[in-house]
């Protein structure tokens, strides 16, 4: 849905940002909600060695991680790959520099950190460019918004809005 519509082919991207981060909050808190069952329930076997704050930590960054991947499917969709390569670079720089320089000296809650940070700063820099995007579209610059979101595919091109090409 959000690679194909939100785009800025069927679905304004500015609009498809928001729906996106509302879902991602939504089911981020699920999939937390579901991890502290899990860890909870392993806490004393499996997962015994890891401390509480980590689990924590990770867990309430899952929103983000969601809100990241989303922003990404957005661009990738509305072939923005310089977004998309920006927000995959954002994230892996993220884990990197800040989760492997604070896992040396905290450890597990210092790589937990790290993780989190590289999820909420990625989901930033993802709801920033995509609305520069989607303003970028709007003014009828390349890169964003519904514009251009009617208009017919070149004769004899694969339809990309699910109509058959003109002439058939």
């Amino acid at each position: 849905g959000f690679a194909v519509g939100g785009g800025g082919r069927r679905w304004a991207v500015d609009a498809a940002l928001r729906t996106a981060f509302r879902l991602a909050l939504g089911l981020g808190g699920l999939a937390g909600g579901a991890g502290l069952i899990c860890f909870l329930l392993t806490r004393h076997t499996v997962l015994g060695g890891v401390g509480s704050a980590a689990v924590f930590l990770v867990l309430i960054s899952a929103p983000s991680f969601l809100a990241y991947q989303f922003a990404s499917a957005i661009a990738l969709g509305g072939d923005r790959y310089e977004t998309y390569g920006a927000l995959e670079l954002t994230h892996a720089v993220g884990l990197l520099f800040i989760a492997a320089s604070l896992a040396i000296p905290f450890g597990v809650l210092g790589a937990a950190i790290g993780v989190a940070a590289s999820g909420f700063v990625a989901a930033i820099v993802g709801w920033i460019m995509g609305h520069r995007a989607a303003r970028r579209g709007r003014r009828g610059g390349p890169g964003g918004g519904a514009a251009g979101a009617d208009r017919e595919p070149p004769r004899g091109a694969p339809s990309r809005w699910g109509r058959a090409p003109r002439g058939e």
